[in-house]
């Protein structure tokens, strides 16, 4: 367990699993069909009906993590956080970018 911690301060950190990339890519294509952003609770209505996730713990994890690669934006519309994209790629780039 220490070691895991020692690896996490020097910023290997943990690989992504298969399926959190599945579901970013869906994530992605969602927002980059919406080219005016999407609120979060929108958007997790959009992925719920679809199947994509259930936690809404799960869906922002998935949108910081994009945003911190830079794919995603994050800005406060009305009180709400609201998503849109910000570098357009393929999903092959993506995951890519992702996985770096």
């Amino acid at each position: 367990m220490l070691f895991y911690y020692q690896m996490g301060v020097i910023g290997l950190g943990r690989r992504k699993s298969k399926l959190t990339i599945e579901r970013a890519k869906k994530i992605y294509q969602i927002l980059s069909e919406n080219k005016d952003g999407l609120a979060t609770p929108t958007l997790f209505n959009i992925v719920l009906k679809e199947g994509i996730i259930r936690e809404y713990s799960t869906l922002y994890q998935i949108l910081k993590m994009l945003k911190e690669k830079g794919i995603i934006e994050q800005r406060s519309e009305r009180g709400l956080a609201k998503w849109e994209v910000v570098k357009f790629v393929d999903l092959p780039t993506l995951e890519k970018i992702i996985t770096s």
